[in-house]
């Protein structure tokens, strides 16, 4: 709901009247604004990455639930900690959302780490991006690739908050 909109709620002050259900709409629609859906989840692993050309579910995780009750811009910040285990791995994590909002995960290369090379590589990672939800429940879903078995994620954090109203 835009400012005209709240404005359009409130009389012209000439009876001094303001319905109960115009003003509930109007708190809420400014708490709402002021406290924007978020979402903060951590999982601290470790979890043990089988080889896997295909995006997968990271083992121990599963798809949080994002619900906006209109079409928001929503920052994600996806972080985690990777040791890729042994020479030549190349390991790729990132979000897969599917819902109300669809971004299959690697759709979009923006919105993906990736690490790995011809020596074993320890490293914390971090992706942040933008991304217009629609209304309704979007699950959120943290998803890899690894080219060898045995690499290790641990301290993954997943955020989500509504940078905007649209």
């Amino acid at each position: 709901m835009t400012l005209d909109d709240l404005l359009a709620l409130l009389p012209d002050n000439s009876s001094g009247q303001i319905s109960p259900a115009d003003m509930r709409t109007i708190v809420t629609e400014l708490y709402n604004d002021a406290n924007p859906a978020y979402i903060n989840v951590v999982n601290q692993g470790p979890a043990t990455l089988a080889v896997n050309a295909a995006f997968t579910p990271v083992p121990g995780t599963t798809a949080y639930p994002f619900t906006v009750d209109d079409a928001q811009d929503v920052q994600f910040v996806l972080s985690t900690n990777v040791d890729s285990m042994v020479n030549n791995n190349q390991i790729q994590v990132g979000l897969d959302l599917t819902g109300a909002t669809v971004v299959p995960v690697g759709s979009k290369p923006e919105q993906v780490l990736l690490v790995g090379g011809k020596q074993q590589v320890q490293a914390r990672l971090e992706v942040t991006f933008i991304a217009h939800l629609a209304a309704g429940t979007t699950n959120i879903a943290v998803k890899y690739t690894a080219q060898a078995a045995g690499a290790v994620l641990s301290a993954m954090a997943v955020i989500a908050a509504v940078v905007s109203n649209q």
